[in-house]
């Protein structure tokens, strides 16, 4: 199968052929239609806390396609099902025509949903949806910060605050600004110019606001604390901050990486995977969550397309579709 290719921790990402993966107990083998870029797709070429067990290894994280082979011990999946998934990063990667997947993470695609919509959940959509309706338990009324809400999780963020009847603040390049405030974001803020704590400020009539989303630099917590409302929340996607107190003016401070469950070999987080995506999925239904695909690219351009998201400015998700 074609599939692009890391030939060793650091190096240079190639195209070439890989054998297709052989069907385990469990797991599902899965026609790739589709896969989308992250910036832990990057990351994860040099980063040493994963040692893969052979090379030349296969990145992705994010997959939606058909299934091609259903192996022992799996209920609930046959061949042809349509499925979305995020899949384990420490095995090979869905950047490639075929990849295995365990069946209880996976979650069945609506037929009438683009395969690259699909695609562009598991990582960025569930990371919202995890750190808002799980973490916040977002209600209606109040107020909420989305750092960088034209980036892949921001852009998902936004729209589930809407849909939960919240104000949305951002921080975005004024060239950004229509683009946010069409998935739904109230207020932006141009973090080139302005001052964020004092822009939280404003748009809350000095209050500050209830949540806290960060999802571009975990010491932003340290400064950002005196925009937030007494008893509100923060979160980072990115880790805890060097300097962390257990208190900033009374908030709570959480911390998620959708990838923990992987990463931790912790099979219940990643069964919890598959419910959180049906869970998504309800939302999606009702109209008020649409694709963040603002890029598609075929899957020669995949490489190419990875690298050049190091520069930081991607708009919503790339997705690369197989076919």
């Amino acid at each position: 199968m074609k599939a692009v290719l890391l030939n060793a921790k650091g190096g240079k990402l190639t195209y070439g052929e890989s054998p297709i993966p052989k069907i385990k107990p469990e797991f599902l083998r899965i026609k790739v239609k589709a896969t989308s870029l992250n910036p832990v797709d990057y990351k994860l070429i040099t980063m040493d806390f994963i040692d893969w067990e052979e090379y030349p290894h296969i990145l992705g994280v994010d997959v939606a396609g058909v299934v091609d082979e259903v192996g022992e011990n799996v209920e609930g999946f046959q061949v042809g099902d349509e499925i979305f998934a995020l899949t384990n990063c420490k095995e090979k990667g869905p950047f490639a025509e075929y990849c295995l997947v365990r069946a209880d993470t996976c979650t069945k695609k609506p037929k009438e949903m683009s395969w690259e919509m699909a695609a562009s959940i598991p990582c960025t959509g569930l990371t919202a949806w995890y750190a808002l309706v799980r973490k916040f338990r977002i209600e209606k009324g109040k107020s909420i910060f989305i750092q960088a809400g034209s980036g892949g999780v921001g852009s998902y963020a936004i729209q589930i605050a809407k849909a939960y009847g919240c104000n949305v603040i951002t921080t975005c390049s004024p060239k950004n600004n229509e683009y946010v405030k069409n998935l739904g974001a109230d207020y932006t803020i141009d973090y080139h110019k302005e001052n964020v704590v004092e822009k939280l400020k404003e748009y809350t009539n000095g209050k500050g606001v209830d949540y806290i989303l960060e999802s571009v630099n975990p010491n932003n917590i340290t400064t950002n604390w005196e925009g937030c409302n007494l008893n509100g929340q923060q979160l980072s996607i990115l880790g805890a901050p060097e300097k962390a107190q257990p208190s900033y003016h009374g908030f709570t401070l959480h911390e998620i990486i959708i990838l923990m469950g992987h990463l931790m070999d912790n099979l219940d987080a990643q069964r919890d995977l598959a419910k959180m995506g049906y869970e998504f999925l309800e939302l999606i239904a009702t109209g008020k969550v649409k694709s963040t695909v603002t890029k598609k690219v075929p899957f020669d351009k995949l490489a190419e397309s990875l690298y050049s998201m190091k520069s930081g400015h991607t708009i919503g998700k790339i997705a690369v579709m197989m076919d």
